[in-house]
């Protein structure tokens, strides 16, 4: 069950269509750089977002122990939003597919 939940939040994460709409998509991915150099008020709202995503995710992800869990949803946040910034900044369609793709299927393998 849980893992066709999350290969349903990933395939739809790292989707075309996520990475073409960055205005109504995640805004960890849309404003992460930026937040690093906002103040506090900012930095703690997007801090908190976060750890939502992180504990939404944890519980979604395989593993024994919370703590493999909890690590393991924080690679897979972080390869996800890493791989739709990549995707969204390159001018070369294919390259961002690729992108998108592999992510994708590394995740889903995890």
């Amino acid at each position: 069950m849980h893992d066709k939940l999350l290969g349903g939040v990933v395939s739809s994460y790292l989707s075309t269509a996520h990475r073409d709409s960055p205005g109504s998509g995640c805004t960890i991915a849309a404003l992460g750089a930026e937040a690093a150099r906002q103040g506090a008020p900012l930095r703690g709202a997007f801090t908190e977002g976060t750890k939502a995503q992180l504990e939404a995710l944890a519980k979604l992800v395989p593993g024994a122990t919370p703590a493999v869990r909890r690590r393991r949803a924080a690679v897979t946040l972080s390869a996800m939003v890493g791989a739709l910034v990549l995707a969204r900044a390159l001018d070369d369609d294919a390259l961002s597919k690729e992108i998108l793709r592999s992510v994708r299927d590394a995740v889903a393998q995890d």
